[in-house]
């Protein structure tokens, strides 16, 4: 705008201007036309930017939202993890399948949930998911629960990543208990009489 100004305020300053009418500055019109027009194309990418800025907030928001819903109300147990293992987040059905409560899951390592016998490979299931080579990104271990319970479950996890950098892990906990003890029976009597097993 005050570059704009700039061959008025020379044109002013060079030449003798004689106000018959009475002091009228009809030679600043030129100017304050195009000072006018420079604040009015100011403002504008300014009104366009916020208006961008609050539809580009309104869709991240709208997109959170749908995740937490997601997170909070499938039917399968959700638990996130850092990078090392550590929850960050539970849905109240994984919290219902461990015989703990949300507050006490976060903090834990993921493996505390874990049979023993199960732990090495859902160390190297982890590490794998995290690196992103894992190939079949599901695994069938044994939880145990608080009163000493055993569920048999299917977790399938995925990486989180955040700004295209790995932040942890999301893991879906589908509990697979009287599926596999059908599958188990079915097994049994392939291979066995019932009348005399």
């Amino acid at each position: 705008i005050s570059l704009a100004g700039i061959p008025y305020v020379t044109m002013t300053s060079v030449l003798d201007y004689h106000f018959t009418d009475g002091g009228h500055y009809h030679y600043l019109i030129p100017f304050l036309f195009v000072f006018l027009l420079n604040l009015i194309l100011t403002f504008i990418p300014d009104l366009y930017s916020h208006t961008m800025m609050n539809e580009q907030s309104e869709r991240i928001n709208e997109k959170e939202e749908r995740f937490r819903s997601l997170f909070h109300h499938s039917p399968d147990g959700v638990i996130s993890t850092d990078m090392k293992g550590v929850i960050t987040s539970v849905n109240k059905v994984a919290a219902a399948m461990t015989q703990l409560t949300e507050k006490d899951l976060i903090g834990l390592s993921f493996l505390t949930l874990i049979k023993e016998e199960d732990h090495q490979k859902a160390l190297f299931y982890f590490s794998e998911i995290v690196k992103g080579s894992f190939s079949d990104n599901e695994l069938s271990v044994s939880l145990r629960g608080k009163n000493g319970d055993s569920l048999d479950v299917l977790i399938t996890a995925v990486r989180q990543v955040v700004n295209h950098k790995v932040v942890g892990v999301y893991g879906v906990v589908k509990d697979i208990t009287e599926s596999k003890k059908a599958q188990n029976r079915i097994n049994y009597l392939a291979f066995h009489d019932e009348l005399t097993g």
